[in-house]
């Protein structure tokens, strides 16, 4: 799961806080740099509050503090109200989360690292496919491709106390193009990326986990579950989400967006725990509440050799055909990219991989490209044609007829408050009375079609 939030002034103290935390020794892992810019500027290894602070504020990190003489990268650096940085959360599925949490200290590593490198893989793919920064005044010019920086947090636990392995990426607003000139991203374009780069990190992660932790997955409804993982563990494991479901259905929402309201205004405070307490805390509770182990976890690695054939390429191609067409009749590229990329979390192949299958998909013969990245098929066409000749067939000779004295009789029997007023009368004697065998009555929401 991947979630992206912009960052104004003020927002940044939270991850300050983290790294005073680090500091000190307590809580999570420090936060690391990465990104073509932090190479840049010299930012390896740990993350540091001052320069932390200085980068999201716009400023030049390892400067003096923004308004003492800070070197400015971007235009409106140190000013209230800009964006200053943008959060990407990568959210390990919660069947990965439990297993990570409770396993041994052999195993644990191993888990980790699936998630680590999937996390740097997707980020590499952000800075390569989706960081833009717009020349002129106020951005009004043209898009040049940039280099970025950001600092990673780990943490293992939601607000709930429950195992939850995330990543915090922190991208500062600022990007440095081919040239070295630095300026604002393009936030736009980061956060309609929001489906594209979840989906990739997640393929990146089921490919990792049967890479490195020879675990198998299948697709779920959303994401993928580890193949034996226990569904009592995961349902009663993910308490959060069942109550911000609760309330999104009590208030009759269903969007992301205002799941993603409500989760904001009903978190509880974030705490801070030794990892070694949580991961103790967290085995005794899950093995007591569901008899679920470390031990447990190690049979759900299975010796597996199935490799990606061209009959399971076909299949998968064949899956988000139908999925794309499904009450459409064309498909642009990002969609396929987003459906290829989710559905790869069942098959054997990595982002890379499934972006060359996209790739080839995309060019076979049935396929047809249309204006703007779009796409249809040739079997679409077709049915379109049969369709609109069928259209044409109907409108030809008489089709249903009532007559005024039907009409009327009817009127007069209709109770006062219920009478059609002249336009919807019109439009009774247009649909009873046309002579067309097709008729189509179109208006405005409310106006009693």
């Amino acid at each position: 799961m991947l979630s992206i939030a912009k960052l104004f002034a003020g927002n940044e103290e939270y991850y300050l806080r983290l790294c005073r935390y680090y500091a000190k020794g307590r809580g999570e892992p420090p936060g690391v740099w990465g990104g073509g810019l932090a190479r840049l500027f010299g930012l390896f290894g740990f993350v540091t509050e001052k320069d932390l602070r200085a980068f999201m504020r716009g400023f030049r990190p390892g400067d003096p503090p923004p308004g003492d003489s800070g070197v400015a990268l971007v235009q409106n650096a140190g000013k209230d109200g800009r964006i200053d940085a943008f959060d990407f959360t990568f959210t390990a599925d919660k069947d990965v989360s439990v297993s990570w949490a409770i396993s041994d200290s052999a195993d644990r590593p191993i888990l980790e690292r699936c998630h680590d490198e999937a996390v740097t893989e997707a980020m590499q793919w952000v800075e390569d496919q989706f960081c833009w920064c717009r020349t002129g005044s106020g951005g009004t010019g043209m898009r040049v491709k940039a280099e970025i920086a950001y600092s990673r947090f780990q943490h293992c636990m939601n607000r709930a106390g429950e195992p939850n392995l995330h990543d915090h990426v922190v991208m500062p607003n600022v990007g440095v193009d081919e040239f070295g000139v630095t300026r604002a991203l393009d936030g736009y374009e980061l956060l309609c990326a929001k489906l594209d780069v979840g989906a990739y990190y997640r393929a990146a992660l089921a490919a990792k986990l049967r890479k490195y932790a020879k675990i198998e997955t299948e697709l779920a409804e959303v994401g993928f579950r580890i193949k034996g993982f226990p569904e009592a563990v995961r349902v009663g494991e993910s308490s959060r989400s069942r109550e911000i479901e609760a309330i999104a259905s009590e208030r009759g929402f269903d969007s992301a967006e205002s799941k993603a309201v409500i989760a904001k205004e009903t978190r509880g405070k974030k705490t801070i725990e030794e990892r070694e307490a949580f991961f103790e805390r967290t085995r005794n509770r899950i093995e007591s509440q569901y008899g679920f182990t470390a031990k447990d976890v190690q049979k759900l690695s299975r010796t597996f050799n199935w490799k990606p054939n061209e009959k399971s390429k076909r299949a998968l191609i064949a899956a988000a055909e139908i999925r794309l067409l499904d009450n459409r009749n064309h498909f642009t590229k990002r969609q396929a990219r987003i459906q290829v990329l989710q559905l790869g979390v069942a098959n054997q192949m990595t982002p890379g991989q499934l972006l060359k299958l996209l790739k080839d998909f995309l060019a076979a013969s049935h396929v047809v490209e249309l204006e703007g990245e779009r796409f249809t098929t040739k079997g679409v066409i077709k049915q379109e044609a049969e369709l609109l000749t069928l259209a044409e067939s109907l409108t030809e000779g008489q089709g249903l007829y009532v007559s005024d004295e039907v009409i009327h009789r009817h009127l007069a029997a209709t109770p006062a408050d219920e009478m059609p007023d002249e336009e919807q009368l019109a439009a009774i004697k247009y649909l009873l009375q046309a002579n067309t065998r097709i008729r189509i009555l179109n208006g405005f929401a409310g106006t009693g079609k």
